[in-house]
C-alpha cells in the first residue's frame, strides 16, 4: 500500500489540493496580522503552487513564494513539498544575508527507518563567501551530523550529534512515555519532523529536532560571510526524502517553549528547553505544586526531590547556593542529562536522605559545570561532554557511592581539578575511560581547536581504586594517591591503556652563599624516553583557522628561567612551571619509572644534577607554595661569580669531576679585549684576543690540556685592567 502522501496521489487531483492550500493560505493572512505575537518569517515556503521556479503562490503573509536557485531541474515539488527527482547531492539556495537568528523546516523520510538504501538532507544556512560552510546533515538512519569545513584540517571533522544506536532511548532523550517504534533505529518513520537551526549573535548555534536540542556549540562569528540558504537532499534507489515549510528569521530566537513536567506513573520531574535561560529549583517546584514530589524551602535554599530529574535534550538547570536532596529512603534516584542539555552547580550541595545514592548521569553533548561544591552518596557517568564549551568539576568533594566514570572521546575533554574523591561504599572506584591518547595539540589531530585531553590535575583520591581503561592514556598531574587502593590500567586487549603520574618540578638556584639565583635557566631531559615523556609545562595553543581562539594545553617545554627568588615558576604561573612524568604504569608491561637530569647556567657558568627522580613525595597539597628539599624541590649550587671591575670568569674553581665541558668563560666583556693567562710562577700560559659587535661578549679557554693548579689571569681593554686568580681541578 503507498503512502497518503505519495507522489502519484498528489499528481491525480493536483489542483484541487492546490487551490484548498492557496484558499487556507489566504486565510491564514488575515488571523497572521491579527495576531501580533507570531513573528513573521523572512523567509517562508510551503511549496502550494508545487513550483520551485515561475511562481504563482503566495505566502500567509501575501508574499509571492521564493525563487529558488542552483539544480532547480533536479526537483519536483508538484505534490506540494519538495523532493529530489535524480542523483546525488543536488542543492538549491535562496539568496540571504542572514547570519543569526532561526532556521527551520519539515522532513519526511517516506521509506522510514532504513540503514539502506541510504538518504540526506542537508542544511547549510551558513556558507561563507570562499564556498566553505557550516552544515547540518540528517540522515534517515537517525544519525545527525554537523560538518565544519571552515576548520582546514587535513579532512572534515565531523560531531556525531545525534545518536543513531538501534532502539536507544538515549537517542532523543526520551524523557516521558514517548515509545520508539519498532524498527533497527528509534524515531526515523514516515512522518514529518521539525528542525531547527538557532544561531546567535555570539555565534552559539543550537540545533533542534522536534524541540529536543540534538547540538550545540560556538560557530565562529568572523568565518561567516551568509550569501545563500542552501537545502541539498541525496537519495539512493529512488528513495528521497520530503522537505517542506522552509522558514527563516532574521535575528529572532525561537526557541522550543520551557517545560516542566512530572510523569507520575515513572516518578520523574522532567525538564524540557531552557538552554537560553536555566532553570532553577524554586521554578521546579513551582511548576509541580506538589511537596510530595518536589519541595523547596526559600529561608535555607534547601529543595528535597522525591522524584528522579531528567533533563531532556536542550533543557538548562543552574543551582547555585542552594542545596538539592534526593530522598533515597526507598531506592535510589536520578539526575539525568541527555543529549546537549546543560547543568552549573556552584557553591552548592546534591546528596540524599539515606544510604541508597543519586545517580548522575549524563550522554552526548552535555556540558557540566561544578564548582566549590559538594556531590555526596553519588554514583556518575558522564559520556562525551560538549567539546565546544568548558566542562569542568573543581573544588568540590565528591563522595562516590559505587563508581565515578568519565568516558570521553577524543577530543572530549573536561577539567578535573582540585577535587576530593572519597568512597561511601566499600567499592567505590573511578574509572576514566577514553580519557586522551595524546596530550599534545598537533597536526593531524583532527581538530585543531581543541584539548585532545581530560585533565586530572592537583587533585586527592581516598580509599578508592582508580582505573584507566579502554585503551587510553590518564594523566593523573600533582595528584595525592596515597589513600588510593591501587591503579588499575585495565586490561582491554590494548597496550595503549595506561596511567600516566607526573608532578610539578620546582628548581630553587643559589651561589655558594646560598643567595638565591635569578635569571639562571633551567634544562630538564627525561634519561629514558625525552621524545614521549618530555617536561612540559601549560602553552597557549592558537588555532590555525581561528587567530583569536586560544587555548591553555601542556606540551613540551624543556627549559625555564628562575626568578628573583632562585625558583622556577609556581603552578599559577602556568606559561612558566614545569611538569615532569614519575611513572607510566600499563596493564601488560607494569611501572616504568623515569628520571631527570637538570642543568641550571647563567653567565658562562653550569651545573647539573642527574637521576632526578620524582615521586609521591613530591605531591603539593597547595601548588603554590614550594614544597622545600626533600619534598620535590631540587637545590642547584652555582659558583659563585667572579667579579673583577664587572668582568667575570666562570667556573672558578673549574673542577673537572662537577663539569661538562672543557672551557673556562670570560664573560661580561666590552668589544674589544686582550686576555693574558700566567702560571704562578710568571710563564704566559695563553693570550686571547677578543673582538665582538656588542658589549657583554666572552671568550672560551679551552683548559682540556691544562694541568691542575692557580694561575693568574690579566684582562686588558681600552677604558681599564684588570687582574685575579684561577683554579683548575681535575
Amino acid at each position: 500500500m503507498r503512502s497518503i502522501d505519495a507522489k502519484p496521489v498528489f499528481q491525480s487531483r493536483l489542483s484541487f489540493f492546490l487551490g484548498i492550500k492557496l484558499l487556507i493560505a489566504c486565510l491564514i493572512v488575515a488571523v497572521v496580522k491579527a495576531e501580533s505575537a507570531v513573528p513573521t518569517p523572512d523567509f517562508y515556503d510551503d511549496f502550494s503552487d508545487g513550483k520551485v521556479t515561475a511562481r504563482t503562490g503566495i505566502d500567509p503573509w501575501g508574499r509571492p513564494l521564493p525563487e529558488w536557485k542552483g539544480d532547480t531541474e533536479n526537483f519536483d515539488a508538484s505534490g506540494g513539498y519538495l523532493i529530489c527527482t535524480d542523483g546525488y547531492y543536488h542543492s538549491i539556495h535562496l539568496d540571504s544575508n542572514i547570519t543569526k537568528g532561526t532556521w527551520e523546516f519539515r522532513m519526511r523520510f517516506p521509506q522510514g527507518c532504513l540503514a539502506a538504501p541510504q538518504s540526506y538532507v542537508y542544511l547549510k544556512p551558513l556558507a561563507n563567501s570562499s564556498g566553505e560552510f557550516h552544515q547540518l546533515t540528517h540522515k534517515n538512519d537517525n544519525h545527525v551530523y554537523f560538518l565544519d569545513s571552515t576548520q582546514k584540517v587535513d579532512s572534515y571533522f565531523v560531531h556525531l550529534i545525534h545518536g543513531g544506536t538501534p532502539g536507544s532511548f538515549f537517542t532523543y532523550g526520551v524523557a516521558d512515555n514517548e515509545i520508539p517504534p519498532a524498527g533497527n533505529c528509534s524515531f526515523v518513520d514516515d512522518q514529518w519532523h521539525t528542525v531547527k537551526v538557532i544561531r546567535k549573535t555570539d555565534g552559539v548555534t543550537y540545533i533542534f529536532q522536534d524541540d529536543l536540542s540534538v547540538w550545540n556549540g560556538p560557530i565562529k562569528t568572523n568565518e561567516i560571510n551568509t550569501d545563500k540558504f542552501i537545502l541539498t537532499t541525496m537519495y539512493s534507489e529512488g528513495h528521497s526524502p520530503f522537505i517542506d515549510e522552509v522558514k527563516v528569521y532574521d535575528g529572532i530566537y525561537l526557541f522550543p517553549p520551557k517545560e516542566i513536567i512530572y510523569n507520575a506513573a515513572e516518578n520523574r520531574i522532567i525538564l524540557h528547553s531552557g538552554a537560553d535561560n536555566p532553570r532553577r529549583l524554586q521554578e521546579i517546584a513551582l511548576a509541580i505544586g506538589d511537596n510530595s514530589v518536589f519541595e523547596y524551602h526559600d529561608g535555607t535554599k534547601t529543595a528535597i526531590s522525591h522524584a528522579h530529574i531528567q533533563m531532556r535534550g536542550g533543557a538548562a538547570l543552574l543551582i547555585e547556593g542552594e542545596t538539592l536532596q534526593f530522598d533515597t529512603e526507598t531506592s535510589f534516584l536520578e539526575l539525568r542529562l541527555f543529549r546537549s542539555a546543560e547543568i552549573y552547580i556552584y557553591n552548592s550541595t546534591i546528596t540524599t536522605s539515606h544510604h541508597n545514592p543519586f545517580e548522575f548521569l549524563a550522554n552526548h553533548d552535555f556540558i557540566i559545570q561544578v564548582d566549590n561544591s559538594v556531590l555526596n552518596n553519588v554514583s556518575v557517568y558522564w559520556h562525551n561532554p560538549n567539546d565546544m564549551f568548558e566542562n569542568f568539576v573543581k573544588h568540590t568533594r565528591i563522595n562516590i557511592f559505587g563508581y565515578f566514570r568519565l568516558a570521553n572521546g577524543i577530543p572530549k575533554n573536561i577539567m578535573i581539578e582540585k577535587n576530593t574523591f572519597s568512597a561511601t561504599s566499600p567499592a567505590a572506584m573511578i574509572a576514566f575511560e577514553r580519557s586522551g591518547e595524546n596530550p599534545n595539540v598537533s597536526e593531524g589531530d583532527g581538530n585543531k581547536m581543541y584539548k585532545t585531553e581530560t585533565i586530572i590535575q592537583d587533585n586527592i583520591f581516598n580509599n578508592l581504586e582508580v582505573r584507566s581503561q579502554y585503551g587510553r592514556m590518564t594523566q593523573l598531574i600533582n595528584c595525592d594517591l596515597a589513600g588510593t587502593a591501587y591503579l588499575y590500567p585495565r586490561s582491554t586487549g590494548d597496550s595503549g591503556n595506561y596511567f600516566v603520574v607526573k608532578y610539578y618540578l620546582d628548581v630553587k638556584v643559589v651561589d655558594e652563599n646560598d643567595n638565591p639565583v635569578s635569571e639562571a635557566r633551567v634544562t630538564v631531559t627525561n634519561e629514558a624516553d625525552n621524545n614521549n615523556y618530555p617536561a612540559q609545562n601549560v602553552q597557549i595553543v592558537t588555532a590555525d583557522d581561528y587567530p583569536e581562539e586560544q587555548n591553555a594545553n601542556w606540551g613540551p617545554y624543556n627549559d625555564a628561567m628562575t626568578g628573583i627568588d632562585g625558583h622556577t615558576a609556581l603552578p599559577h604561573s602556568t606559561l612558566n612551571s614545569l611538569v615532569i612524568t614519575d611513572f607510566k604504569q600499563s596493564w601488560d608491561i607494569g611501572i616504568t619509572k623515569y628520571t631527570y637530569t637538570i642543568r641550571v647556567e647563567k653567565n658562562g657558568y653550569m651545573v647539573e644534577a642527574t637521576g632526578v627522580a620524582p615521586d609521591a613525595k613530591w605531591y603539593r597539597a597547595d601548588p603554590n607554595i614550594y614544597p622545600g628539599e626533600g619534598m620535590g624541590t631540587v637545590v642547584l649550587k652555582l659558583p659563585i661569580l667572579t667579579e673583577t671591575d664587572g668582568f667575570t670568569v666562570s667556573p672558578n674553581p673549574y673542577i673537572k669531576s662537577k663539569s661538562t665541558g672543557e672551557k673556562i668563560i670570560f664573560g661580561n666583556l666590552p668589544q674589544t679585549a686582550n686576555i693574558k693567562i700566567y702560571s704562578l710562577s710568571g710563564d704566559l700560559i695563553k693570550s686571547i684576543n677578543h673582538k665582538s659587535e656588542t658589549d657583554t661578549g666572552f671568550v672560551e679557554w679551552n683548559v682540556s690540556k691544562i694541568a691542575s693548579g692557580i694561575y693568574l689571569y690579566s684582562i686588558f681593554t681600552s677604558q681599564k685592567k684588570a687582574r685575579g686568580k684561577l683554579s683548575i681541578i681535575k
